[in-house]
């Protein structure tokens, strides 16, 4: 479609602003999506995940990165080493 006249541009414009298609919208679903997973997971007590924290945005500032204990690192790789023995080859 090349070409299209003002009456239809209107009532597509109109549509987007009720149900709009672009990026933004699906990063949102994307943040909905893994937020739900995320909290699927969560232990008793953990702080619940938003679709926000996982929305990519220039106007949200960087969060500091902390650095891991070696506990920490170690516990990481215990789960991991863990769930591949559970796994059949």
């Amino acid at each position: 479609m090349l070409r299209c006249s003002p009456r239809e541009f209107m009532e597509w414009k109109a549509f987007f602003r009720v149900d709009p298609w672009d990026q933004d919208r699906a990063d949102l679903r994307s943040g909905i999506l893994a937020s739900l997973i995320c909290n699927m997971f969560a232990g008793k007590g953990a702080t619940r995940a938003k679709p926000d924290d996982f929305l990519l945005s220039e106007k949200r500032p960087p969060q500091p990165m902390r650095r891991q204990s070696s506990a920490e690192v170690a516990a990481v790789l215990e789960g991991i080493i863990a769930a591949q023995q559970g796994r059949p080859e």
